[in-house]
């Protein structure tokens, strides 16, 4: 989908398909070229943000904004991900990062993100994870939501939880959620997830039971 039509250079094409949301000022959006700058700060060389990824984080300026190229939806059937900006709605200013990956015409998304450390604490995990699955679940229409967390990331899994999803060991992990290696959290995805230890995964229908419960 091409920008609109006099747009200004920072307007992502997503945009008119309404991905971005905000919460108790807490947003998320798509990422934009003024963004690259700002997070690169937060996440380059910052093992106490990359141990719990599954991606090293970027070697430069260039490889961030390379990642951060429009993404598009593609023909039906089609696996594509969409980058959206963590941001801090009172400063204006993005703090993280959130993946949505959809599995291809399967249903299924899922997802993936990161704060930089100045922004834990206040309450930005808990908000970012229920603004993802207010685009899941009610922007895109999926079935499924998942996610998948590393040993020892106790911030992510609380957050996962509080989010009501259900979280079990991953495949190859032990009950108290031992870390897989060398292979993935299901067979049709291996290599995936090395430190991998809970996988997270939340229904449309106990989302939606659950959001009912909260309004009554």
């Amino acid at each position: 989908m091409a920008p609109p039509t006099g747009s200004a250079p920072d307007r992502h094409p997503l945009l008119p398909l309404d991905l971005a949301v905000s919460r108790g000022g807490t947003g998320l959006r798509p990422t934009l070229p003024s963004d690259v700058d700002p997070l690169f700060e937060h996440v380059h060389g910052r093992e106490d943000i990359l141990r719990w990824l599954c991606w090293r984080g970027p070697a430069d300026l260039e490889q961030l904004r390379a990642r951060y190229v429009p993404a598009t939806f593609g023909e039906a059937g089609a696996t594509f991900g969409v980058m959206l900006a963590v941001v801090d709605e009172a400063a204006d200013a993005p703090i993280g990062e959130c993946s949505l990956t959809f599995e291809g015409d399967t249903g299924a998304c899922e997802i993936g993100y990161w704060l930089g450390a100045e922004a834990h604490g206040r309450g930005h995990g808990s908000r970012l994870v229920e603004l993802a699955l207010e685009l899941g679940f009610e922007r895109v229409r999926s079935h499924t939501v998942t996610a998948s967390v590393k040993r020892g990331n106790d911030r992510s899994l609380a957050a996962l939880r509080r989010s009501g999803f259900d979280v079990r060991p991953a495949l190859g992990a032990g009950p108290g959620g031992g870390a897989v290696t060398g292979g993935g959290i299901d067979p049709g995805r291996p290599g995936r997830a090395d430190g991998i230890a809970w996988y997270a995964s939340l229904t449309r229908r106990a989302w939606a039971r659950r959001a009912e419960e909260r309004r009554s």
